[in-house]
C-alpha cells in the first residue's frame, strides 16, 4: 500500500471517528467517497427529541439525521436550542421525550460506550486559573 493510500486509510477512518478534523479540513473529502471506510450508517439520529425546563421550551420535536462524514453546524441565536440538543443527545440532560442515537447506538442506553467515541468541549468552559492543564485532568 502507497503513502497516499496509507494516508487517505487514516483520514477516512479518522473523519468516521471525529477526530483530527483540522487536518481533514485540507484534505478533499470527497476521496472519501465509495470507500470501504466510509459508510451510509447515520452518526447522528434524533426523532421527535424535545427538552422542556418548566413551561420554556427550549427543543420541539427535533428530527434529525446526519450522515457519517458529513459536515454539519449548528447555527442560530442564544436560546434556540443548539446547546440543548447538543447536551441532550450526549445524555448530560434527559429529554422530556424522543430519542437519539450516535454512531446507532441510544444516547441514553449506550452513554458511556459513545463518551469513549467522541469528545465534547462547551462554549461556556470555565476552568480554575490557578491548575495546569495536567493538574485539571487529574483533579476531573
Amino acid at each position: 500500500m502507497g503513502k497516499s493510500n496509507a494516508k487517505l486509510r487514516s483520514a477516512c477512518s479518522n473523519l468516521l471517528n471525529y477526530n483530527h478534523r483540522k487536518e481533514l479540513a485540507h484534505m478533499n473529502l470527497k476521496q472519501c467517497e465509495g470507500s470501504k471506510y466510509m459508510s451510509n450508517q447515520l452518526a447522528i439520529r434524533t426523532e421527535g427529541l424535545t427538552k422542556h425546563y418548566g413551561s420554556v421550551r427550549a427543543l420541539v420535536d427535533l428530527n434529525l439525521d446526519i450522515q457519517a462524514g458529513e459536515v454539519f453546524g449548528f447555527l442560530g441565536p442564544n436560546g434556540a436550542g443548539k446547546t440543548t440538543m447538543i447536551r441532550t443527545i450526549l445524555d448530560e440532560i434527559r429529554p422530556t421525550n424522543g430519542r437519539a442515537s450516535i454512531l446507532g447506538l441510544d444516547t441514553h442506553d449506550a452513554a458511556v460506550q459513545i463518551r469513549r467515541q467522541i469528545g465534547y468541549v462547551p462554549g461556556d468552559l470555565a476552568m480554575y486559573p490557578g491548575l495546569t492543564g495536567r493538574d485539571t485532568l487529574t483533579y476531573f
